[in-house]
């Protein structure tokens, strides 16, 4: 450009030479992020592509047109509308990184009071584990202490009521244990693991109920990354587990496996009852569960499974509709 057309004395931009080469590297630039677009099958990078797309290149190309095109046509004032087509695509951004995130940051709320609601719920819970266990503790102890003078008096009825409480006390404090175990913050041990080995693993576990699920293996990649083998593992037994019962143990199950330069994305998908639209926006809620047996589900699997990946720098998103399955997609940094 210098050479062509040199600046001094007289300081004034060449458009047309400077079009020549200007316009072919936008338009590239465009097809490339376009093309990116198309590419993608993950719908969650998708969206994330298609908000990427929509703030970059209408004021990529409208810029090109009023700064480059037609100056080099002699139209000199159109440049003075850049300022709409910049206000729309702030607009733009502003309603993606506080919705669905944008070049990897996400203004999200909904993320920061689960993490809240689950500091919250770990800390409160671990005290009430203690006052509990305390007083179960007594239980047992007088209920031992009067179960020992029931057998020496020979006083059957009471040596079998004493029994139903000492059951209830052991019961509750195996409930304890079990609401504690789930709910407490870990600490990760890292190590170098290969992420398809887990999922076989988990898979081979499951076998007693994949009779009749067809699984679908797609492992694009290696997915080497440095992980907790033992919880990661654990995260992906609760996924599959809930897409077995979702699907009542008969359907598909796809499993596919992505990697970039940076993450590995894991995508596992059934094709069970789905999940409400009233119900969604709560799955990973501390104590939420749509399973009929309470006794049993106390609705923090996806609450362990959500912790365990933001421990690892990483990220859960669900999509799901009733009556169409549901595809769970876990992003995990290498």
């Amino acid at each position: 450009m210098f050479l062509l057309n040199p600046f001094y004395p007289n300081l004034k931009i060449p458009y047309a030479t400077a079009t020549l080469w200007v316009a072919p590297y936008i338009l590239l630039g465009v097809y490339l992020l376009m093309y990116s677009f198309f590419k993608e099958t993950n719908p969650f990078l998708k969206r994330n592509r298609f908000y990427t797309n929509l703030v970059f290149i209408p004021p990529i190309l409208f810029g090109l047109m009023t700064n480059f095109i037609l100056r080099s046509l002699g139209v000199e004032d159109q440049w003075r509308y850049n300022t709409w087509i910049i206000v729309f695509s702030f607009v733009i951004f502003l309603v993606s990184i506080i919705r669905h995130g944008f070049l990897g940051i996400q203004l999200s709320f909904q993320r920061q009071q689960l993490t809240h609601k689950m500091q919250t719920m770990t800390s409160g819970t671990a005290m009430l584990n203690h006052a509990l266990k305390n007083d179960l503790g007594k239980i047992k102890l007088f209920s031992d202490k009067i179960k020992r003078f029931a057998v020496d008096c020979s006083q059957q009825e009471l040596t079998e009521d004493i029994q139903v409480i000492l059951n209830a006390q052991q019961h509750i404090y195996s409930l304890l244990n079990r609401i504690q175990e789930q709910i407490k913050e870990r600490t990760l041990y890292l190590d170098m693991i290969n992420l398809i080995e887990i999922l076989e693993r988990c898979l081979r576990t499951l076998g007693p109920f994949l009779t009749e699920i067809r699984v679908v293996r797609d492992y694009g990649s290696s997915a080497l990354l440095l992980c907790d083998e033992d919880q990661i593992e654990e995260v992906f037994y609760n996924i599959l587990s809930n897409a077995l019962e979702a699907m009542s143990y008969r359907g598909k199950l796809t499993i596919r496996v992505l990697e970039s330069k940076k993450n590995v994305v894991v995508e596992i998908k059934d094709t069970g009852v789905g999940i409400s639209k009233e119900n969604l926006p709560r799955i990973f809620d501390p104590f939420f569960t749509t399973k009929g047996d309470s006794s049993r589900n106390f609705g923090l699997g996806l609450s362990y499974c959500y912790n365990v990946i933001r421990m690892h720098r990483g990220s859960i998103e669900i999509l799901s509709k009733e009556n169409q399955g549901t595809t769970v997609f876990i992003k995990l940094p290498k």
